[in-house]
């Protein structure tokens, strides 16, 4: 209709005609990779795989929540829990219980000292994945309060030209780039 009364030229129709279908192949592959992700998904669970497997939405989480983290507390509860070292204090455990001290001397000392590292490194190796993931929490965490700041300033923005939009100032097509911006 733009193209008609004269506004855009036959070259930006079909800028818009290219931008278009450029985006519903993307929609195309964007479904695709979802129905891959659910097929992935209902093989890790065990469930018959259709790629139709509905996943619910995540619990939200607090802010008072985020600040009863309790960073040295929490990690020694990981590493109480981690079945990794568990299982490396399980195996240091029946290392001693199994009567192979009596080997003594030089290979008792280098079993004994594996078992020991062993458990060392899995420690270590749960202490950084949870450092890891706490550190990464944080940054979620500031991500999330800089896009609530900004979800906030589009809000407004959509409210005024709304505003604008009733009061004849915009087109309607301002307005719904104001929604798309929101969105």
């Amino acid at each position: 209709i733009r193209h008609e009364g004269g506004q855009v030229s036959q070259l930006q129709v079909m800028e818009a005609e290219s931008g278009r279908a450029s985006l519903v192949s993307g929609l195309t592959t964007l479904r695709m990779n979802m129905t891959n992700l659910r097929m992935q998904l209902e093989n890790m669970l065990g469930e018959k795989i259709t790629g139709t497997i509905a996943v619910g939405t995540l619990p939200r989480v607090t802010s008072e929540q985020l600040a009863a983290i309790d960073l040295e507390k929490d990690l020694n509860m990981v590493l109480r829990r981690s079945p990794s070292v568990q299982a490396a204090e399980d195996q240091e455990s029946s290392l001693y219980f199994s009567g192979m001290s009596s080997l003594g001397g030089d290979i008792w000392d280098g079993m004994s000292s594996a078992a020991d590292y062993g458990v060392k490194n899995a420690k270590l190796q749960a202490e950084m994945n949870f450092r890891s993931l706490y550190a990464e929490l944080m940054d979620c965490r500031q991500v999330l309060t800089a896009a609530q700041g900004a979800l906030e300033v589009e809000q407004l923005a959509y409210q005024a030209a709304e505003l604008k939009f009733h009061q004849g100032a915009i087109s309607k097509n301002v307005l719904l780039t104001a929604a798309d911006e929101l969105q």
